[in-house]
């Protein structure tokens, strides 16, 4: 089965890894008032939690693009979604300030590689004269997910799970928002399975039709040849 403009639909699923980033990164601030209380947190307590997930975002940065060059986009985008999507579930487990921590560090490292790895994605599957317009796309769903994570993840959380004694008794106090750290964390997971399917370098790729690949190929054969030309 052949899929034309393949490489639309890789940028689609870029553009869905923005948007899960963006909700689960925001999905402390929105339901903050809550978690405060459950776990006794003042706000210095909460804006350095705040700061060590900044943290570990600023060292991220600093690896996950090697690691995206050493393992390959494949591979280097399953690896950091799979890890903050773990790490917001497990944020669930939360009971103290410095599990609460923890898990945010854990978050903040996982987060910060999904930006070098989708520019990545963009320079294997696009013409350059595409490039800038794909990265917007993708860029965008930061801004979407930021929008509506607290239109998801307060539902969840202040929704009366009374009627389901089997969950409020595994989750205990908090069960609403340790709830919504756990469903979207498993959404970023689920994400997992068509990214597996879809994404392979053009020339690998079963999907892609013949005239998407020359479209690709042609753009790096010139692409090799300017830089040639400017290193001669």
């Amino acid at each position: 089965m052949k899929i034309k403009g393949m490489r639309w639909w890789i940028v689609g699923l870029l553009f869905v890894a923005a948007v899960l980033n963006y909700v689960d990164r925001q999905t402390l601030s929105a339901l903050a008032p809550t978690i405060q209380k459950d776990l006794n947190m003042s706000e210095l307590d909460y804006a350095n939690i705040v700061n060590i997930f900044l943290v570990a975002y600023t060292i991220a940065y600093l690896l996950s693009g090697r690691i995206a060059d050493k393992i390959g986009t494949r591979k280097g985008m399953f690896v950091f979604v799979a890890w903050w999507s773990i790490a917001n579930a497990f944020t669930a487990a939360a009971n103290s300030i410095t599990s609460l921590s923890a898990y945010r560090f854990a978050l903040g490292l996982g987060e910060a590689g999904i930006w070098p790895a989708a520019s990545k994605a963009v320079s294997e599957w696009f013409p350059k004269k595409e490039r800038a317009f794909a990265i917007g796309l993708y860029t965008m769903g930061a801004t979407i997910g930021a929008t509506i994570a607290p239109y998801i993840v307060i539902p969840l959380a202040t929704y009366n799970y009374a009627s389901i004694p089997v969950l409020v008794s595994w989750l205990g106090q908090g069960t609403g928002w340790r709830l919504a750290f756990i469903i979207t964390g498993v959404v970023g997971l689920v994400w997992l399975i068509p990214w597996l399917i879809f994404y392979r370098l053009p020339q690998k790729s079963k999907l892609i039709t013949n005239a998407e690949l020359q479209l690709i190929s042609d753009d790096l054969a010139e692409e090799t040849t300017v830089a040639d030309k400017e290193n001669t």
